[in-house]
């Protein structure tokens, strides 16, 4: 696997060909999955009817019922019952209230169409060809892929209010955010148009054509890559994480410097979901905590968007923040990698110590207190050569005494 400070050398241009030998089984794939593939949805029965003077320029007809023009989509499938599968069920039913207030439509991958990761984007794929084979006026505008470990929380809040409507971002078909390992596909926006089918089937082919970079998170990693080439890049947009995949309060570290702003967004009372990445085996209950939660105080967190500042931060960002994505993501992979290399290297320093200061005190009769205390005592000690190492770095890279590294870890 290539080092964080290495460039990644691959070109995501293949010639038509290519393409077109590329789509062919993918195509049939997909007719497979018209035909094998179950949906299931977070409501027990169809949504109701919606009318609102707009409908007809923002609904989709499906059999005179009407529709929001973006569509949820997600994947749970399990060999057996278990608390944990039990826990992502009720988080997927905590949509229920959101999709029907909102009309939103709610397929649900029940069965595991390729090995790891990737029945994500095999399903996308799915969803968007079939999808592009209806009129422009039946289809969806957008998809909205949630995993399963999402807890929507605030009902209040419609998708639309995320995505652009001003024609100056009509290019834009890629919308996600970066966590603090990169970009996190737990929860985005993909527009329904022929560059997502192409940008779902150049993730799925990734591997056959550069089977030599190693990828940290399988599909993840795929669209983290290319979404940083020329070819697809312009089309990304990277919001701020809280919008729609906020996480868990877990505790910023104070270790790096702090304007770097390296932080994750964290759920506040209002926000729409919390997405539970990485939780393991806590995961099943995390996941009935937030459910308890919103059960509980709902006076607490569903809030109407009129209350929140949402709608003006949403503005302010397409405004002044979205022209300045290249910019933004180049600081953003900056940062990261001098975050891993420097404070990596100090943080090699820290564990190192505390090591050493443990099997010094093997046959000492130390309570575990004393030993914490003296392990907090190094790491306090090391923390401001750790921001320091850091700092200097970036100024390195950013004077070109450095070799500058702002490509992603993939």
């Amino acid at each position: 696997m290539l080092g964080v400070s290495e460039t990644r050398h691959f070109s995501s241009k293949r010639p038509t060909r290519t393409l077109c030998l590329l789509l062919v089984p993918i195509f049939l794939l997909w007719l497979v999955f018209r035909s094998s593939v179950s949906h299931s949805v977070s409501t027990n029965a169809p949504l109701q009817p919606f009318k609102t003077p707009g409908d007809a320029d923002s609904s989709a007809h499906r059999d005179q019922v009407i529709y929001s023009r973006i569509g949820k989509i997600s994947s749970i499938f399990y060999d057996k019952v278990t608390p944990l599968s039990q826990a992502y069920e009720d988080a997927l039913l905590s949509h229920r209230e959101h999709d029907d207030l909102f009309h939103y439509k709610h397929p649900v991958l029940r069965n595991k169409l390729l090995p790891g990761t990737w029945s994500r984007e095999a399903y996308i794929f799915y969803i968007l060809a079939d999808e592009l084979q209806k009129s422009p006026s039946e289809r969806l505008d957008w998809l909205f892929w949630h995993d399963a470990d999402v807890v929507l929380i605030n009902d209040l809040i419609p998708l639309e209010t995320f995505v652009p409507t001003s024609e100056k971002w009509s290019h834009v078909n890629f919308i996600v955010s970066n966590d603090l390992n990169g970009l996190n596909d737990g929860v985005f926006f993909l527009r329904v148009n022929e560059w997502a089918l192409q940008f779902m089937a150049a993730s799925l082919a990734f591997l056959k054509y550069h089977p030599d970079v190693g990828l940290r998170y399988e599909g993840q990693s795929t669209q983290e890559l290319l979404s940083r080439t020329e070819d697809w890049k312009n089309r990304t947009m990277h919001v701020p994480q809280r919008w729609f995949n906020a996480y868990q309060n877990y505790g910023n570290n104070d270790d790096i410097p702090p304007e770097f702003n390296w932080r994750l967004g964290y759920f506040e009372p209002g926000d729409m979901l919390v997405h539970l990445p990485g939780s393991a085996t806590s995961r099943t209950d995390l996941l009935r905590q937030w459910l308890k939660r919103k059960r509980d105080e709902p006076s607490k967190y569903i809030i109407p968007i009129e209350k929140l500042n949402l709608t003006k931060e949403v503005e302010h960002f397409w405004e002044h923040e979205a022209p300045k994505e290249e910019e933004n993501q180049v600081i953003y992979w900056r940062r990261f990698h001098v975050v891993q290399e420097a404070g990596g290297k100090a943080d090699d320093g820290t564990r190192k110590e505390i090591k050493e200061y443990r099997e010094s005190i093997k046959n000492q009769h130390l309570t575990q207190q004393v030993i914490d205390e003296h392990v907090r005592e190094i790491e306090k000690k090391h923390k401001p050569g750790k921001i320091e190492a850091m700092r200097k770095l970036y100024a390195d890279r950013l004077s070109g005494k450095e070799k500058d590294s702002i490509q992603p870890a993939g």
